[in-house]
């Protein structure tokens, strides 16, 4: 996943409004899901990092994040 370089606020803010919106869709996803955007967007953990503290794979990983993006997104078009 590419990720912009951005100076510590910088990030922080946009880690803050990232979380914002996905926090109330939460609901939506499964368990596992969760634990991953949780992990990836307020942990700022990699996906390497975020399979690791999950013991699962990194493609595991990858495919409950995507999983969570998709549902999240058609939530969001409802």
């Amino acid at each position: 996943m590419y990720r912009r370089l951005l100076n510590p606020i910088e990030e922080s803010v946009e880690s803050k409004l990232m979380w914002a919106g996905i926090k109330k869709y939460l609901h939506k996803l499964t368990p596992k899901e969760c634990e991953v955007m949780i992990s990836l967007y307020v942990d700022h953990l990699s996906v390497r990092e975020t399979a690791a503290k999950l013991k699962v794979d990194d493609s595991t990983v990858s495919t409950h994040h995507k999983n969570a993006r998709d549902k999240i997104r058609n939530a969001m078009e409802e």
